[in-house]
């Protein structure tokens, strides 16, 4: 595979991963990225696939990704659509909101510790509404 040229690879790894017009994705992105590790050639093809659209959730780490990306030069070329999602404080969210919104299992915590996590997070949004 490697013995391709750069014009072929791009249009080989666009079937583990690629956005179509319309910013829908097709297949899966851990794949791509699972390419890209692979060899240094690989990364940087695969890269334009890889980040040509990026997704930031209002949390620490995606921020520090962002900023890492912003002060790459090679992959900020990459990117042609930017996403910042910011949760809505509007309504109290139920423990299930939480748990998906947060990442956190409910089933790797104690009841208390949930508890105690979720009316943390509650007060939290009390404070940005």
């Amino acid at each position: 595979m490697l013995r391709l040229s750069d014009k072929i690879l791009p249009q080989i790894l666009q079937y583990l991963y690629y956005l179509d017009p319309n910013f829908v994705p097709w297949g899966q992105k851990e794949d791509l990225l699972a390419t890209r590790a692979t060899c240094q050639r690989l990364a940087d093809i695969g890269a334009s696939l890889a980040f040509e659209h990026v997704t930031i959730i209002h949390r620490e780490r995606d921020y520090t990704n962002f900023l890492q990306l912003s002060q790459t030069p090679h992959l900020c070329r990459s990117v042609r659509r930017l996403t910042f999602t910011f949760e809505s404080f509007e309504i109290d969210p139920t423990p299930e909101q939480f748990e998906c919104s947060r990442g956190i299992r409910i089933n790797q915590h104690t009841p208390e510790e949930f508890n105690e996590l979720y009316e943390t997070y509650c007060l939290g949004c009390e404070h940005q509404k």
